[in-house]
């Protein structure tokens, strides 16, 4: 396997207490999507299906960050232009 697969063999520590966190409010206003987002939406489903529920959520995103970054800059540039319509949406 790949990184993330010694990264999980590695870890057999336990896991620290988390601390509190103060509850949500549902109606906080809402961040724009970034262009990464909406590629990784869009590419998240492409990803093998068995690599997905074998991997933990941190692996997808990494696979997700390498297609990300070998994504050429015309393909790159639909992404950044629904960011912005995102960003003016969410103004």
């Amino acid at each position: 396997g790949g990184p993330c697969q010694r990264m999980n063999e590695k870890s057999g520590k336990k896991s620290k207490q988390k601390a509190k966190k103060d509850p949500k409010d549902p109606n906080a206003p809402r961040r724009a999507k970034s262009a990464f987002f909406w590629f990784s939406k869009d590419e998240r489903s492409k990803i093998d299906l068995g690599v997905r529920l074998k991997r933990d959520r941190g692996c997808v995103a990494m696979e997700l960050g390498r297609r990300w970054n070998e994504t050429d800059k015309n393909a790159k540039k639909m992404y950044e232009e629904m960011a912005l319509k995102d960003e003016v949406i969410m103004k």
